[in-house]
């Protein structure tokens, strides 16, 4: 066996290293490496903040903790469980228990409890996954309802529009607009932090929301997952890439608001102060309440309203409309729901698609599909489309 101390071992080395493509890919291991270290020790430095809570729950998909003031949810991947959810909307299936549950749950929760004014999404180790179930949580914290992004090669974007129905009830309607949360929203995000736990710090920081911890890992890209003849599942990167409100690709990591990671001398990372409630309070403090200076609309969170949902009823639900600048598409898209291009739907009991209204000047195709997409992290997302033309969808 070669000895790594070899001078052939060396040799060898230098060789790899004066050849680009392989030199790229150590220069890969070496990034890789410092990101599964990122990983890793925002985990560990979490786990060592709970025990510091008030009050910890740990759940399949997710742990929330509570001190003080602040709340933090934390979870490891955006996932789901499309084919319950789907279960659920369209053939009166029981509502799953995944990390969307979990989500909707603890946010409620929070904001129902006066002494709560900060709720903090943990991304520190988190790998990406579901955008269906980013695209929920980004409009209950932000009422977000569009992610643009670019196609191909070239600067042609699109911007995917979307309806959320926050208290999953299965329809979009007034009480979704309703459903207010008085807390202040924070994200921690480490190098770890990839493809959906990059892309939701990006539309945080478009949205106002402060980030905390290191600058997020990168990935842009929207993801396939295909299948070999012999049954051999793997990922492959598509055309489309997610990008800021600028439009500037987001593939190289988004810098946080706050960027408190320690290096210390031997060069390894110390996230005590990311994960350490007391600092989190203070961070919050002092970043909306320079933003309530130079902006009198926006006041930090003092007092909790409690919002009457039932805890029992938990489901993620997107409609998404994509503006080209030639031809415009509404799409609805749901991760595991219904999903309409008018502002309120119900559903069916024989499992079909519900029906839709125009409420636009022009007239829209009457054909509305049902199909399967896989967009980042190779997550599976229920759509419905409906087509429409520019002047319906007010683009002259």
């Amino acid at each position: 066996m070669i000895s790594e101390e070899s001078d052939f071992t060396a040799k060898v080395a230098e060789v790899f290293a004066s050849i680009s493509g392989l030199k790229d890919a150590m220069n890969y291991r070496a990034i890789n490496a410092n990101s599964e270290y990122s990983g890793n020790s925002a985990y560990t430095a979490l786990i060592k903040m709970c025990e510091t809570a008030d009050t910890y729950e740990e759940f399949n998909n997710s742990i929330y903790a509570v001190k003080g003031d602040t709340a933090v949810f934390s979870f490891l991947m955006f996932n789901d469980e499309s084919d319950k959810w789907s279960s659920y909307y369209y053939e009166n299936g029981e509502m799953p228990q995944d990390l969307i549950t979990e989500f909707y749950n603890c946010v409620t929760k929070a904001n129902a409890d006066p002494a709560i004014k900060n709720f903090v999404i943990d991304l520190g180790a988190n790998f990406g996954g579901s955008a269906a179930v980013l695209e929920y949580m980004m409009g209950i914290i932000s009422d977000l309802d569009n992610i643009t992004i670019i196609l191909g090669n070239g600067d042609k974007s699109v911007t995917e529009q979307y309806l959320v129905d926050k208290n999953l009830d299965k329809s979009y309607d007034e009480k979704d607009k309703a459903m207010k949360l008085d807390l202040n929203f924070g994200i921690i995000t480490s190098n770890y932090s990839f493809s959906c736990a990059n892309l939701m710090p990006a539309l945080a920081k478009d949205a106002g929301i402060m980030l905390v911890g290191e600058k997020s890992g990168g990935g842009t890209c929207a993801t396939n997952r295909y299948v070999t003849p012999d049954g051999l599942v793997y990922a492959l990167s598509t055309g489309q890439k997610f990008v800021d409100k600028a439009g500037t690709p987001i593939d190289n990591g988004i810098q946080p608001d706050y960027d408190i990671v320690k290096i210390n001398d031997d060069g390894t990372k110390d996230y005590s102060e990311v994960y350490n409630f007391s600092k989190l309070s203070s961070l919050f403090s002092d970043f909306y309440g320079k933003k309530a200076e130079t902006d009198p609309s926006v006041t930090t969170t003092t007092t909790s309203t409690t919002t009457t949902t039932s805890t029992t009823t938990t489901t993620t639900t997107t409609s998404s409309s994509s503006t080209t600048t030639s031809e415009t598409t509404t799409v609805s898209s749901t991760s595991s729901s219904s999903a309409s291009t008018s502002g309120s739907t119900t559903t069916n009991a024989n499992g079909t698609l519900p029906s839709t209204g125009n409420n636009s000047a022009g007239t829209a195709a009457a054909a509305a599909c049902a199909a399967i997409i896989t967009i980042a992290g190779g997550a599976l997302i229920f759509i419905s489309r409906r087509s429409r033309n520019k002047e319906d969808n007010g683009i002259s």
